[in-house]
């Protein structure tokens, strides 16, 4: 992994100091993991052709099913760790904590992720005098369930606010970044004192165009896969836009995201943070979609804010 450079990457700055980029595509490299799954692909788009409903039923299920990473990180939980349970929509979803400070971090992770991915941070909020709680959201890594959707995932990450609350912030990743926003401008009663997003999805949106580019499957199967996923969702699809819900929010955001991130470009960062009056946009450099947690230099920025942002 490149590391972040303290020369590409700038002090805090407003963002009109922040050179806007051109988006780009997604890479879906990273997603055609095997070649079971192309076969598995390539007998979906024949279904498409002669069975279009069946097609879009299957294709929905598929997209709200993530597929469950192996739980190495069990055997890599920072010293000290306590096993919670968030107790949400019946099941009990798995959860850790470290520290006793009388402030709280929640962190959050992403699409077909688990807490691990958030574990580097622990170490140094602990350090810094914080309580921290991660949690592995509905359908992902220890928790229960096998399919979830970004309303669903929010709903867990408030659940968890009002369990273990109050919280001075929560830290959250990729579609968390988003579920826990929308979340938020849902029930504005769950206060947090800032919001720390890393490599955000801008919209619900974007999650089903990345799915259906790995499909591969022809226009005119967007409008029923759509038409299934917002019943399912349960919320107009329009309404789960990020840039949208951070303009309405009382507290201060730190949003990070590297300008080459494959999976989710950082033009939706850039949206957000124009929406948001609030919020600080760092941009890194050669750290990619995963690589921001680990870094030093971006866990300085969480810490630097956290520290800045508390009352």
């Amino acid at each position: 992994m490149k590391k972040n450079s303290p020369i590409s990457v700038p002090a805090i700055a407003p963002l009109n100091e922040l050179i806007p980029a051109s988006p780009r595509p997604a890479n879906l490299t990273a997603f055609r993991t095997n070649p079971s799954l192309e076969r598995f692909l390539r007998l979906m788009r024949i279904l498409s052709t002669y069975s279009p409903g069946l097609a879009a039923q299957v294709s929905t299920y598929l997209f709200l099913r993530p597929r469950r990473k192996a739980l190495t990180y069990v055997n890599e939980l920072p010293a000290g760790h306590r096993k919670i349970h968030i107790l949400h929509a019946q099941r009990r979803l798995v959860g850790y904590e470290w520290g006793s400070g009388r402030r709280k971090v929640l962190l959050v992770h992403g699409w077909e992720s688990h807490l691990g991915h958030m574990l580097p941070l622990v170490q140094p909020l602990v350090a810094a005098g914080f309580k921290v709680i991660a949690m592995d959201g509905p359908g992902h890594g220890q928790s229960p369930g096998h399919l979830t959707h970004m309303i669903e995932y929010g709903d867990a990450v408030g659940q968890a606010l009002r369990q273990f609350g109050p919280f001075t912030a929560v830290i959250a990743s990729s579609f968390g970044a988003a579920a826990t926003s929308l979340m938020l401008s849902r029930e504005p009663q769950l206060k947090v004192q800032g919001l720390i997003m890393l490599s955000p999805m801008k919209h619900i949106w974007q999650h089903i165009q990345i799915f259906e580019k790995i499909l591969g499957y022809p226009p005119e199967m967007h409008e029923r896969i759509l038409a299934n996923i917002a019943r399912r969702v349960a919320v107009p699809l329009e309404n789960c836009d990020v840039a949208r819900a951070v303009g309405r929010f009382p507290f201060p955001a730190l949003i990070v995201h590297d300008q080459e991130d494959a999976v989710i470009p950082a033009a939706g960062s850039r949206e957000i943070a124009a929406a948001y009056p609030g919020s600080v946009l760092r941009i890194t450099q050669g750290l990619g979609h995963r690589g921001l947690v680990s870094d030093r230099q971006v866990q300085r920025w969480i810490l630097d804010f956290l520290l800045r942002t508390m009352r």
